[in-house]
C-alpha cells in the first residue's frame, strides 16, 4: 500500500493555487479515490499504479461546463507530488500524507 492514503495537497493551475485533500485507495494493481478541493468532490476514475506512480482520470463540474482531466503522480514516502492535464489548461498538485491514526480495537 505504498499509494494509499489521504494526503493535504496545494493544487496549482494557471495561477491560481488551492489547498485540499486527495484519498488514494489501491485495489489490486489499480487506484480509485476523490480529490476534494473547492467545496468539490472529484471522483477519480481508471486509475492504474506501476510501484510508487500512479495515473487516473477524472471530470470536474466548472463554471464553463465538466472538464475531464488526466493525472499522473508519484509517492516517495509520506510525499506525494504530480501533474494534471485538461485541454490546454495543466497544473501540478503536492503534499503530504495525513498521519494514520491507531485502531482503538
Amino acid at each position: 500500500m505504498a499509494v494509499s492514503g489521504v494526503y493535504d495537497v496545494m493544487v496549482e493551475a494557471i495561477g491560481i493555487s488551492g489547498e485540499g485533500w486527495l484519498e488514494i485507495a489501491e485495489v489490486g494493481s489499480t487506484i480509485q479515490g476523490v480529490l476534494h478541493i473547492k467545496d468539490m468532490d472529484i471522483e477519480l476514475v481508471n486509475g492504474s499504479i506501476s510501484g510508487n506512480n500512479f495515473s487516473c482520470a477524472a471530470t470536474a463540474q466548472t463554471s464553463l461546463g465538466a472538464k475531464k482531466f488526466k493525472i499522473t503522480g508519484t509517492v516517495d514516502g509520506d510525499n506525494i507530488r504530480g501533474s494534471f492535464k485538461t485541454g490546454l489548461i495543466s497544473g501540478s498538485f503536492a503534499g503530504t500524507r495525513r498521519p494514520q491514526r491507531p485502531s482503538r480495537l
